[in-house]
C-alpha cells in the first residue's frame, strides 16, 4: 500500500526507526545547464575527464518477459575435459566453469563442470556478457566470476557470495562465486576492527579516530542491533536515541543504527570529533558477534562519484541501442548533479546493467522496509554483488511501497560492493506519473544521494532535527500552523523548507555546509 500524505509520496531515506521521508519538488522552467556542458552521451558524465571507457549496457535489453528457457544462448566453445563441479579444487584436469552444453534457463542453478578456460578475460575483469570471460561466468553486475563453495576456495581477498550470472538477455542463473567483498580507491585504506561479542546489550569501542572522516561498518551474524548512544573519551554524548524527539537539540554525530549491518560516519557535521568513541547497542535476539570496519584517508581531490545503473523495469528504462544512457535519466542525472554543486561532486564512469528475467518481476515493485522488514530491499542491493568497484549503486525499480525514493543507510556501505545497505532505489514510475506535485527525478536522485553520502534530513516530518550541520536551517514543531503534526514547505518557509534535504522539499537548496559533509565523503575519488 502507497503512503499518501497530503497527495504527497514519501522519499524514504532509510530502513529502521529513524525512517521516513519525502519531497515533492518541481523544477522551475528554464534549468540552468550543469557546472560541466562536456557532458556526452557515450562516455562518462564528467564529460570524460577521468578518461574512463565509454557507457556500454552490462546486460539484456528485454523487458522481462520472457523469462524461462531462451532460444541462441551465449555458449562458450571450450571443450568439456570432466566431470560436475562447484570449485576448481574439484577438478583434477582444467578448471571449474560453466558448461556451456546446457541451454540457459532462468534462476536455475548454474550448471558448472570442468573444462578448458576459454581466450578471455580472467576472474575479476569487468565483463558484459558470459563470452568475455575465460569461465564463461559474467556476474550479472559485471565482473568475471570464479565459482566457489566457501571463502577458502577465493584467493586475493575475495570472499565466497551467493551471486547470479547472466547467461542470456532473458535469463539469470545463481552459484556461488568470488567477489570482491570491498573495492577502495588510492586515496583510503582499510582497517579491521575487534570482534565484540553481544548478549542482549554490549558496547563497541572503536580504536581512536582521526579528526578525518571516517566510516565504520558493523555488521552482525543474523541479529539486528540498535545503536542507543554513542560517547566519546571525555563522556561527551555524540547521540542518544532516546532523545530522538521533536524540539530536541540536533546531536552532535547522529546515527540510524538499525539492522544487520550498521553505518557510521564520523564526523558527519560541523563539530569535531575524534578519539576513541563508545557505541552502546541492543541486540534483538540470540547473543551475536560483531565484526567491523573502518575507512579512513580523504575524498579525491576530484571529489568523482562513480554510477552503476541497474534497471529494473522502472520507467522502462534501459540503455539506448548505442549503449548509451537513456537520455530522461540522463537529464536527471544533469538535473542531481547541479544540486550537488555546493559539494563540487561530479558523476564520473558509468556502467549499466539490465536485470533480465523473473528477477526482474520480483523485484520492479519493492517494499521499502519502511514497516521495520527491509527483506526485499535488501535482496534487491544484494544484485550488486561483484560490481568490482566503489560507486554508488542506483536501482530503478517501478515502484517502492510508500515511497519515491530510498537509501540503504545514511551513510551507504561505501565501497563494498552487493552489502545489503550498499545502494539506492528509486521509484520511477511513481515520478513519471504527471502529477504537479511529484518532485523531479533529478531531485529525487540528489536526495537519495545525500542520504548515501551523509546527510540527514534538515526537518523530519514531524519536527524532530538530526541534521548536525550548523548552516541548515531547522523547522521545529512550533511551526506546525495547522496542528497536524505535519511540517510541509508553507509552514517552513524561511526555515529549511526549501532545502533538498527537507523531509517533504519543494525546492532544491543545498547548504555550504552540507556540501561540506558530502564532499568529504571517503568514496569519492
Amino acid at each position: 500500500m502507497k503512503l499518501a500524505l497530503g497527495g504527497t509520496r514519501w522519499i524514504a531515506c532509510m530502513v529502521g526507526v529513524l525512517a521516513a521521508c519525502g519531497a515533492r519538488t518541481e523544477l522551475e522552467p528554464g534549468v540552468p545547464p550543469p557546472l560541466d556542458a562536456g557532458i556526452r552521451l557515450d562516455a562518462s558524465l564528467d564529460g570524460g575527464r577521468d578518461g574512463g571507457p565509454d557507457i556500454r549496457p552490462d546486460a539484456s535489453f528485454d523487458a522481462g518477459r520472457d523469462a524461462g528457457r531462451d532460444v541462441g544462448p551465449d555458449e562458450p566453445d571450450a571443450p568439456i575435459v570432466g566431470g560436475a563441479c562447484a570449485r576448481d579444487e574439484d577438478c583434477s584436469v582444467g578448471a571449474c566453469r560453466r558448461d556451456g552444453r546446457a541451454a540457459p534457463m532462468d534462476l536455475e542453478p548454474l550448471p558448472l563442470v570442468c573444462g578448458d578456460l576459454d581466450m578471455a578475460a580472467g576472474d575479476g575483469a569487468f565483463c558484459d556478457t558470459a563470452a568475455d570471460c575465460d569461465r564463461g561466468i559474467c556476474a550479472l553486475a559485471g565482473t568475471c566470476l570464479e565459482p566457489c563453495v566457501a571463502d577458502a576456495d577465493c584467493s586475493g581477498g575475495f570472499v565466497c557470495r551467493p551471486v547470479y550470472a547472466l547467461t542470456s538477455v532473458s535469463s539469470a542463473q545463481p552459484l556461488r562465486g568470488c567477489v570482491a567483498p570491498q573495492v577502495l580507491h588510492d586515496g583510503v585504506r582499510s582497517e579491521e576492527l575487534p570482534v565484540t561479542r553481544i548478549t542482549r546489550t554490549g558496547t563497541l569501542t572503536t580504536p581512536g579516530l582521526p579528526a578525518a572522516a571516517t566510516f565504520q561498518l558493523f555488521r552482525s551474524d543474523v541479529v539486528a542491533l540498535q545503536v542507543q548512544r554513542v560517547t566519546d573519551a571525555r563522556g561527551r554524548t555524540l547521540f542518544d536515541f532516546d532523545t530522538v524527539l521533536p524540539g530536541n537539540t540536533a546531536p552532535i554525530n547522529p546515527v540510524v543504527g538499525f539492522g544487520t549491518v550498521l553505518s557510521m560516519l564520523t564526523p558527519n557535521g560541523s563539530r569535531p570529533v575524534e578519539g576513541v568513541l563508545s557505541v552502546e547497542v541492543r541486540a534483538f535476539g540470540a547473543p551475536t558477534d560483531v565484526r567491523g570496519t573502518r575507512i579512513l584517508g580523504s575524498a579525491g581531490s576530484s571529489r568523482t562519484l562513480d554510477l552503476d545503473l541497474f534497471y529494473v523495469g522502472g520507467g522502462m528504462l534501459r540503455p539506448e541501442r548505442d549503449g548509451s544512457v537513456p537520455v530522461r535519466l540522463l537529464r536527471a542525472l544533469r538535473d542531481a548533479e547541479r544540486v550537488l554543486a555546493p559539494s563540487r561532486i561530479r558523476f564520473g564512469e558509468i556502467r549499466q546493467h539490465v536485470i533480465p528475467g523473473i528477477l526482474r518481476g520480483r523485484y520492479a515493485f519493492v517494499e521499502s522496509g519502511l514497516d521495520g522488514d527491509p527483506g526485499e530491499l535488501q535482496e534487491l542491493f544484494a544484485l550488486g554483488a561483484g560490481s568490482g568497484r566503489g560507486s554508488l549503486p542506483i536501482f530503478l525499480v517501478r515502484d517502492i511501497s510508500g515511497a519515491l525514493g530510498i537509501a540503504g543507510d545514511i551513510p551507504g556501505a561505501w565501497m563494498h560492493p552487493g552489502e545489503i545497505t550498499n545502494g539506492i532505489a528509486i521509484s520511477v514510475d511513481a515520478i513519471f506519473e504527471p502529477d504537479p506535485l511529484t518532485p523531479t527525478f533529478g531531485v529525487v536522485l540528489a536526495h537519495e544521494t545525500g542520504h548515501y553520502l551523509g546527510l540527514f534530513h534538515s526537518t523530519e516530518i514531524d519536527g524532530t532535527v538530526l541534521d548536525p550541520i550548523a548552516d541548515t536551517p531547522e523547522c521545529g514543531p512550533e511551526r506546525d500552523t495547522d496542528g497536524d503534526g505535519l511540517l510541509f514547505e508553507a509552514e517552513c518557509e524561511g526555515a529549511g523548507g526549501d532545502n533538498f534535504m527537507f523531509w517533504a522539499a519543494q525546492d532544491d537548496v543545498m547548504t555550504a555546509g552540507q556540501g561540506t559533509v558530502a564532499g568529504r565523503a571517503l568514496l569519492l575519488r
